[in-house]
């Protein structure tokens, strides 16, 4: 084993042994909570823009669905009057 190698674990254990040494675990945890408390402000705008966006494309929807159906009848009546005016008598949609 070289003695570099030798010197970076001891300086690995030396360190490791003074951080070990100073942590405490209950301050991490209550840490860490403090933590996840100052992100609820900025989860609740997260939220909010979420269910705004989600409200938006609903009513998109409704109103994309109701042009279907608006464009569905003009195009079925426009088809039907020019078989009219071509002569031909029976026509069927589906």
């Amino acid at each position: 084993m070289g003695l570099w190698t030798r010197v970076k674990r001891s300086m690995r254990a030396l360190f490791g042994g003074f951080v070990e040494a100073t942590e405490d675990p209950e301050l991490i945890l209550q840490q860490t909570i403090r933590d996840m408390r100052d992100r609820i402000p900025d989860l609740n705008n997260s939220v909010a823009q979420v269910m705004a966006t989600e409200r938006l494309l609903a009513k998109n929807k409704e109103r994309l669905e109701s042009q279907v159906v608006e464009y569905d009848s003009k195009i079925k009546a426009s088809v039907k009057l020019a078989f009219q005016h071509s002569g031909i008598r029976s026509l069927e949609f589906t």
